[in-house]
């Protein structure tokens, strides 16, 4: 559930990573959306996700056990809604790299890549 004030903590987590680089395991697009996420439910996503993967080895193994990043996002934050997408939602979408996931600002999407 979200907290009272997620949408500033969520808006607060995405500058404070706009100033890392990217990195597997630490802040790729998976862990971006766990520390947005985390900051606006109080949910262990990050935690969790450091579990299985550290490096990007590990991620693409990950990935790989999963059958892919839809599958690993889905068991992380369970079933896609097909619904009308609002601010603070976890999307899935096509980058310049193939997939990524990201979250909704309102007008946009906001994620991490290489």
């Amino acid at each position: 559930m979200r907290r009272h004030d997620w949408a500033e903590r969520m808006f607060a987590e995405i500058d404070r990573s706009a100033a890392l680089p990217f990195e597997w395991g630490v802040n790729d697009c998976c862990q971006f959306v766990a520390r947005v996420v985390d900051a606006m439910t109080d949910s262990t996503l990050v935690d969790e996700l450091r579990e299985h993967y550290h490096d990007e080895a590990t991620a693409l193994a990950f990935l790989v056990d999963h059958e892919g990043l839809q599958f690993a996002v889905t068991s992380f934050l369970g079933e896609p809604v097909e619904a009308r997408t609002t601010r603070g939602d976890a999307v899935l979408f096509e980058g310049g790299e193939g997939f990524s996931v990201g979250i909704c600002t309102g007008p946009d999407i906001v994620g991490v890549g290489p």
